[in-house]
């Protein structure tokens, strides 16, 4: 199956590459439609193991069997994903019901994993600031549905209803001769969406 990103979807994953840096992590060969897009986050200097693990949250149930329970962060109309369990599955969309309320049918591409492992970021409502913080996860509970954030050496517990990924970043951050990169491979499919992506950064 061959996948497109949208704008969006493109510049959360380079973004989520730039945070976890050097994991590992690999997508299945199927996957070649993809190659593109890592080759051009190299050529911006993006590791390509950082990418690729990158791609493989964004797009790790594409590829596999969902089943009703199954919980995700899903997209939301605001552009963030919030947690979210599978009501019902079908070939190319999910039915989901938001674990803060409401429900919603999205496309397999907008579901993320939420494995919530140690080191993980993402956004919290944190009960002391009011308001939403991004910080490292520290541990899960499965069974009550926490997540424990370290804040700037305090730690917050919250339920998973109270946390979303972050947006993907607007304004200053990209370094000019990324410019460069974009417009060298402008000739490409995978060139023209980035320099779309660059300029609307």
């Amino acid at each position: 199956m061959e996948v497109r990103l949208t704008d969006e979807e493109l510049a959360a994953v380079v973004q989520r590459a730039h945070e976890i840096g050097s994991l590992q992590g690999r997508l299945e060969e199927s996957r070649r439609g993809l190659d593109e897009y890592v080759r051009v986050a190299e050529e911006m200097g993006v590791p390509r193991d950082a990418m690729m693990q990158a791609l493989n949250e964004r797009f790790a149930f594409l590829d596999r069997e969902i089943e009703t329970g199954t919980l995700v962060f899903a997209k939301s109309s605001d552009g963030r994903s919030y947690a979210a369990k599978v009501v019902t599955a079908g070939e190319d969309s999910v039915q989901v019901r938001f674990l803060n309320g409401g429900e919603a049918r999205v496309g397999r591409h907008e579901l993320q994993d939420a494995s919530f492992s140690p080191g993980a970021q993402y956004e919290y409502h944190s009960p002391s600031y009011m308001t939403y913080l991004k910080s490292t996860v520290v541990r899960f509970d499965r069974d009550a549905l926490t997540v424990t954030f370290n804040y700037w050496g305090t730690e917050e517990t919250v339920p998973l209803s109270k946390v979303r990924t972050s947006r993907p970043r607007s304004g200053p951050g990209v370094p000019p001769w990324v410019y460069t990169v974009a417009i060298a491979l402008g000739s490409g499919i995978a060139g023209a969406l980035l320099t779309m992506f660059l300029r609307g950064l």
